[in-house]
């Protein structure tokens, strides 16, 4: 597997684009509710934190006030993604995954396993702004939004 990962190298400075003025932010304005709503279509097995989707539903859904509290924690955490500036530091110890190696015969491949918890507030995210962004972007990404994506901008033209 360290033959899939090479050594971390500094990037060269002319790569990056370099820009005088910077979009302006819109908060996103992220609540239990949003959460509350997005519960019911979590999927997936457990991650990293051992709790598979139909847990986080029954956390999130089945517990009165404890699963408000739930709501609200992770719609805080979410504001703040969307929202702030976050540290590298909190960034990579909330996206820390496992790796295992998957054999592709011939070679092994590493994978990462998420967790539940990133699936809920991403699909929080794309919830709350999902519209707008597919409204915004139309014209370049023609398959944001669409389930078969390639597919679906062939038959476009």
């Amino acid at each position: 597997m360290e033959e899939k990962h090479p050594d971390q190298t500094i990037p060269n400075p002319d790569v990056f684009l370099f820009c005088d003025v910077l979009p302006t932010i819109v908060d996103v304005d992220v609540t239990a509710e949003h959460v509350q709503k997005v519960a019911n279509s979590l999927s997936g097995g457990a991650g990293v934190s051992a709790i598979d989707a139909a847990q986080w539903e029954n956390l999130l859904l089945k517990h009165g006030g404890a699963s408000a509290n739930l709501r609200e924690s992770m719609a805080a955490l979410t504001r703040r993604l969307a929202n702030s500036i976050v540290d590298w530091d909190d960034i990579r110890a909330l996206k820390a995954k496992k790796l295992v190696a998957l054999d592709k015969c011939p070679g092994v491949r590493p994978i990462g396993i998420g967790d539940v918890a990133g699936r809920l507030y991403a699909k929080v995210m794309i919830f709350i702004t999902g519209d707008d962004v597919q409204f915004e972007f139309l014209a370049d990404q023609i398959c944001f939004g669409i389930k078969s994506g390639i597919e679906g901008s062939i038959h476009a033209f």
